[in-house]
């Protein structure tokens, strides 16, 4: 008979088993969509395409579609699109390990996503994503309301102006006409006593 210790393969194997575990919790209940690619090259050896690996129960509430359907498939398929998104930018991640972040637009979706990808192995890259449509309408919003709320105090017919440590930081058209300026640029920046008749800068101070 032939006696083999295998005390340290089982632990190695416990070790394992126990890291795959974590892992997949992980993966199963992040709150960011995680999706699992590979490359697809052309003969020459250039990317092409990618497929889809895994995709977590996040990803699936973030895009809408199920990770059971894309899992297998090329991107081009998935998206019914002549190439696959963001292809030039998954290829460096996948086949340099160059990781990238940016947010975009996914016209496809009509949704705005944040998205990190970074090469899991050579060849595969995995994405980690948020939908950030509701931030990108909040912004939009907030924008618009700023734009209108500057287009009525420019347009109020008092003069209007806002100062930092006794400095002009904006002033308003009836502002720039009461100080005989031409252009608000004349006049940001500089001290807003200044501006006034020597009469009134105590006042204004």
């Amino acid at each position: 008979l032939v006696f083999r210790d295998q005390t340290e393969e089982r632990a190695v194997q416990r070790a394992l088993a126990e890291s795959e575990a974590r892992y997949r919790g992980l993966f199963a209940h992040a709150l960011s969509g995680v999706a699992l690619h590979e490359i697809v090259l052309d003969e020459d050896g250039q990317p092409v395409d990618y497929r889809y690996l895994e995709a977590n129960a996040a990803f699936e509430r973030h895009t809408a579609l199920s990770a059971s359907e894309v899992t297998g498939r090329r991107a081009t398929e998935v998206y019914a699109m002549p190439q696959a998104p963001y292809l030039e930018t998954y290829a460096r991640a996948a086949l340099h390990g160059e990781p990238a972040s940016f947010e975009t637009y996914f016209e496809t979706l009509g949704r705005y996503f944040s998205i990190n990808a970074f090469q899991t192995v050579p060849g595969q890259f995995a994405t980690v994503f948020r939908d950030i449509t509701a931030e990108k309408e909040a912004e939009r919003l907030l924008r618009d309301s700023e734009a209108q709320l500057r287009q009525m105090i420019d347009g109020a017919p008092d003069p209007i102006f806002v100062q930092t440590e006794g400095r002009f930081a904006y002033v308003n058209q009836a502002m720039v006409a009461l100080v005989g300026a031409q252009r608000a640029e004349e006049i940001i920046g500089r001290p807003v006593v200044e501006q006034f008749h020597p009469d009134d800068r105590e006042i204004v101070a």
